[in-house]
């Protein structure tokens, strides 16, 4: 489908849905927003000659793909470890929501998009396989580890680390 026959709403959602995926992979917002930018530019210019069978799929990968090109050109990537503990001081200051990004951020990479993509935009397997080039039951066994993982920190992150 071409991109002009899908509609202002459709891209309206479709934007908000690129920036999210963008922010979760650059975790900045200004650089999200130039990403989502630049990638519908490519998009409408090659729109005369890419008729892609998953216009959504194309775009979002577009979008992870500028995102990874962008870090690699401004050297974010770092080969140090992620801090996995979310220190926790006073149950009064204690957002949930807070703790679940942290513990998502801490992921490593290939798990943070997957379960970006489910529980976030709420793709499904084959969406999300598509989007990254895997297989539907590679994206179910990431999930499924990813999940885990993001079960066994948080719940220590409300033990105080005490499990």
């Amino acid at each position: 489908m071409m991109p002009e026959e899908l509609g202002v709403a459709y891209f309206n959602t479709l934007r908000d849905k690129m920036f999210r995926f963008a922010v979760s992979i650059v975790s900045d917002r200004d650089s999200a927003e130039d990403v989502v930018q630049d990638v519908f530019v490519k998009i409408l210019l090659l729109s005369e000659q890419n008729r892609c069978k998953n216009f959504e799929a194309f775009a979002m990968t577009s979008v992870r793909n500028k995102c990874y090109d962008m870090l690699r050109h401004s050297r974010f990537i770092s080969n140090e470890s992620v801090d996995t503990g979310i220190p926790v001081e006073d149950i009064n200051d204690w957002d949930v929501r807070i703790v679940i990004r942290q513990a998502i951020d801490s992921l490593p990479r290939k798990q943070r998009e997957v379960v970006h993509l489910k529980d976030v935009e709420g793709y499904g397997t084959k969406e999300i396989a598509e989007i990254l080039s895997m297989r539907e039951n590679v994206v179910r066994v990431v999930l499924s580890r990813a999940r885990k993982e993001l079960r066994r920190k948080i719940e220590k992150t409300m033990n105080y680390g005490t499990k």
